[in-house]
């Protein structure tokens, strides 16, 4: 039986490169890959719920000072 040929410093330090790069692109395309499906789950959400609902109540975007801590504005303590 022959045996292998003998792998040189050079060869070992090309296949360990090899198989880091090869290693990074599967990882980035997981991540890739992933960061598109959750832009694509977060359009499809951001679509249902920008749809109008016909039979609902029109609301008003103004914010109502009464019921708003930051816009009602604080009166003064009369005491000195």
């Amino acid at each position: 039986m022959p045996s292998l040929p003998r792998r040189s410093a050079d060869d070992q330090v090309t296949a360990t490169f090899l198989r880091g790069l090869t290693v990074g692109a599967l990882v980035g395309a997981v991540v890739a890959g992933s960061s598109l499906l959750g832009r694509r789950r977060a359009a499809t959400r951001s679509t249902d719920v920008a749809e109008p609902n016909p039979g609902a109540p029109a609301t008003d975007p103004t914010p109502d000072p009464a019921s708003d801590p930051a816009v009602t504005p604080r009166r003064k303590d009369p005491r000195p």
